[in-house]
């Protein structure tokens, strides 16, 4: 899965409008040496497959969330007001549809990890389109 930035391509293209569309694509979320959070990701309403990690510094992922790119992003909380987290350690890894859902209704993600990490990590979330 190392694409940054590209689509993931699979066996099964599909034709739509004489167009060849791939099933799945990769959005990419940073986050850079010393700091926690990533950069703006646009999901544009895709459907959210996975979230594929890299070897991260132990830590947790807690996501931010915004109705427009340039706006003001707040934690992302469950419906008793504790933000979201994913536990995820170390280790490469991806985080299964089911454990992303809080994230379908949210068009710009940031993603933010409870440690500083000690190099540039990029995230990838696998879409489809």
């Amino acid at each position: 899965m190392q694409q940054h930035g590209q689509e993931y391509t699979r066996p099964r293209d599909y034709h739509l409008q004489g167009t060849i569309r791939k099933t799945h694509r990769i959005e990419d979320a940073t986050i850079g040496i010393q700091e926690t959070l990533s950069g703006a990701v646009d999901l544009r309403g895709y459907g959210l497959i996975g979230l594929a990690l890299p070897d991260l510094d132990n830590c947790s992922l807690g996501f931010q969330v915004s109705d427009i790119e340039a706006g003001t992003y707040v934690p992302l909380c469950n419906a008793g007001g504790v933000p979201v987290a994913v536990i995820v350690g170390t280790g490469d890894r991806v985080i299964a549809t089911e454990d992303l859902g809080m994230l379908a209704a949210y068009r710009w993600v940031k993603v933010e990890a409870s440690k500083a990490q000690n190099a540039i990590r990029t995230l990838h979330f696998i879409v489809k389109g």
